[in-house]
């Protein structure tokens, strides 16, 4: 989990779930993310729940290895206009669960498999041990992001850039778009 610590982000839902897990699970979370509320910063250090791991804060270069090497990314983020680190899971090829928010679904698809209501540990939880569980689901899910690739290629997104400009008439002077 990439993702700041603030009530939105939703990390006490992704706690709660690991808490429903059999206790053969070996799934295990490790959460990075800026610590930007206190109080929820100072409930997650001190859970008891030996399968999850707060860590400090990454760099980017550190986060998208941290994210290459992980079997999927977790968004229980319960509102996302898009959020950036979804793009990364799907250039890494990384499967992505998330909760069911108006932004996951804009990059992810009504249909995606890996998404659970809003707050729904339960859901969550049955969700992650179906990724434990069996492999073709899991399979399933980096398919789904390896074929959305496309919408971190940078040349991509400069050419809608370049579109939009031309269209709101502000492209004069903006060829060099280099992000």
């Amino acid at each position: 989990m990439l993702a700041g610590i603030r009530p939105v982000k939703d990390p006490l839902c992704a706690l709660a779930a690991l808490a429903l897990l059999p206790a053969r699970s070996r799934i295990r979370l490790d959460h990075f993310g800026e610590p930007l509320e206190e109080e929820l910063t100072r409930r997650l250090r001190s859970a008891d729940e030996p399968r999850y791991h707060l860590g400090a804060p990454l760099r980017r270069a550190e986060a998208l290895c941290r994210l290459a090497r992980a079997r999927l990314l977790l968004s229980p983020s319960r509102a996302e206009g898009g959020a950036n680190v979804l793009t990364e899971a799907f250039a890494q090829g990384t499967a992505v669960v998330a909760a069911r928010s108006e932004g996951a679904l804009g990059l992810l698809g009504e249909d995606h498999p890996g998404l659970f209501p809003p707050g729904d540990a339960a859901a969550l939880a049955q969700i992650l041990e179906r990724c434990e569980r069996e492999r073709a689901f899991l399979a399933e899910l980096e398919r789904r992001s390896t074929e959305r690739a496309w919408m971190s290629d940078p040349a991509r997104e400069q050419a809608a850039w370049r579109t939009l400009l031309a269209e709101l008439g502000l492209g004069e002077g903006c060829e060099d778009l280099r992000g």
